[in-house]
């Protein structure tokens, strides 16, 4: 009496090929998801120039050349009010510190969407830690990034 022997088939979903086509379709979706969100074009930067003089009485800077915070006592805060406007098309604005103040300075809203033509106000707060030494003057740049969306 003869046995045939037969093969067990893989269900289709284990098999080598098939994991490959799942696992290419996947890094592409991720490299999709990530050009839409990452590397969409550049409309321009906007580099402003940050100032603080730390001291131990407060007070005022209210030129608009750069962004003062003027003169901030150790352990306080202080503010600047930015209005943002956006272009001819639909664009995401994003910023970024650097320099001396970065880990001092934060934004109210960050990585926003502005519609053709729409104005949005942002608050650039500054807060001088309690441990910083007066006098002294410090700097830093906020840059302001659109990509268009």
């Amino acid at each position: 009496m003869s046995m045939l022997k037969t093969r067990r088939m893989r269900p289709v979903f284990m098999r080598p090929a098939f994991l490959a086509a799942v696992a290419l379709c996947m890094i592409a979706l991720a490299a999709v998801a990530f050009w839409y969100t990452e590397l969409r074009p550049i409309i321009r930067h906007q580099d402003m120039l940050m100032d603080v003089y730390v001291d131990a009485s407060a007070g005022m800077n209210i030129d608009t050349d750069a962004i003062h915070f003027g003169k901030v006592p150790p352990g306080a805060t202080s503010g600047r009010r930015m209005l943002v406007s956006g272009g001819d098309q639909r664009t995401q604005v994003t910023f970024e510190t650097s320099g001396q103040l970065s880990g001092w300075v934060s934004v109210s809203e960050n990585n926003f969407i502005l519609e053709p033509h729409q104005n949005k106000s942002v608050d650039i707060n500054l807060a001088v830690p309690a441990t910083a030494h007066a006098p002294d003057y410090l700097r830093g740049t906020l840059r302001m990034t659109y990509r268009a969306r």
